[in-house]
């Protein structure tokens, strides 16, 4: 999973544009469901990204629970949109 400290980023292959920016993150849905990756994200800008290994993601997601279901509803809308 990946933050976005800084930058843009642009998800590619997709009819509608969207775009990661400071605060934004990503990689939730592969750490979440065990699925693998299904998204092409390119740096539109220079990028600085925060990265958590599993390992690392459910040990946050023990200690910070309001963080686990901001990052648990944003996987949600992004697998609704996925399936419309």
């Amino acid at each position: 999973m990946y933050f976005v400290a800084s930058g843009e980023l642009e998800i590619r292959g997709r009819r509608e544009r969207i775009s990661y920016e400071p605060g934004d993150f990503f990689g939730e849905l592969a750490l979440l469901t065990g699925d693998p990756r299904n998204a092409t994200i390119v740096a539109i800008r220079h990028c600085t990204l925060l990265r958590l290994d599993i390992v690392d993601f459910r040990q946050l997601l023990g200690r910070q629970p309001e963080l686990a279901r901001i990052i648990r509803e944003a996987a949600d809308a992004r697998l609704e949109v996925a399936t419309v």
